[in-house]
């Protein structure tokens, strides 16, 4: 969940059961983030104090959690919880093109392994204009950046449910404006493990962006070998004999 105040954090985490949080600004240091884990009911937190502690990640006990890399703009750690494990990286991009290229080339598949890999928070950009209202354009390379990255990491946006702008500016009138700057991203192997995953944008309300609800849903349907049925009245039919030996051969 990420865009929200303290006192809702803790309303949604009680309605969502949510069993891991990231938090964005959360505008406190490695110790108060502890005791926030602790008023939250998680066991465990981590954050990038040392490069400007603007990201903040809480999870309970039923996760095994290795922090893999980390910088100003990003958190990425391994994630296992019984036989499934991927790499989720929470993200909150600069706003200059500059520093977020740099991110892409922090976030390219060589520097974080193998693993299945799930990307989500605020991007600081979007991809087309179909993904503002109003406001001042976004420049043209910025968006290629970001597409090329997705793209070199053959990433899928993940399905979304609610609302299509994740950010508003808060202004009123002719001055008001919406944009798509949150996402979540997960490549091939990620979307194989988790093909029903969505990201709900939920209702905007004390922040300029929308919190994020992460389900990362498995498959519902079980695939398993058919089961052999067997009907005691075929023994009867005259041909039945007949029928096993050819089989047989």
């Amino acid at each position: 969940m990420i865009g929200t105040s303290r006192s809702r954090v803790k309303k949604l985490i009680g309605k969502l059961k949510s069993k891991v949080v990231a938090l964005l600004e959360p505008f406190q240091n490695l110790e108060e983030a502890r005791k926030l884990a602790r008023c939250l009911n998680f066991d465990s937190v981590v954050s990038n104090e040392d490069e400007g502690g603007k990201i903040s990640i809480f999870w309970n006990g039923s996760y095994v959690v290795h922090v893999v890399r980390m910088g100003m703009q990003f958190i990425s750690m391994l994630v296992r919880e019984g036989s499934k494990m991927f790499c989720l990286t929470v993200v909150y991009a600069k706003c200059t093109m500059a520093e977020r290229i740099r991110l892409w080339d922090d976030l390219s598949s060589q520097n974080l392994g193998s693993y299945s890999c799930v990307f989500v928070g605020d991007f600081n950009i979007i991809r087309n204009d179909l993904e503002k209202r109003k406001g001042r354009p976004r420049p043209s390379m910025a968006m290629e950046n970001f597409n090329n990255w997705i793209h070199q990491g053959s990433l899928l946006e993940m399905a979304s449910k609610r609302s299509m702008f994740t950010w508003c500016n808060g202004r009123s009138g002719l001055a008001r404006s919406w944009a798509r700057l949150d996402h979540a991203l997960t490549d091939n192997s990620s979307f194989a493990l988790f093909p029903n995953a969505t990201c709900s944008y939920l209702t905007r309300s004390t922040s300029d962006h929308a919190p994020m609800f992460i389900e990362l849903k498995k498959d519902p349907f079980v695939y398993c070998p058919a089961p052999f049925h067997f009907q005691q009245m075929w023994v009867d039919h005259h041909s039945f004999l007949d029928c096993v030996g050819q089989v047989g051969i």
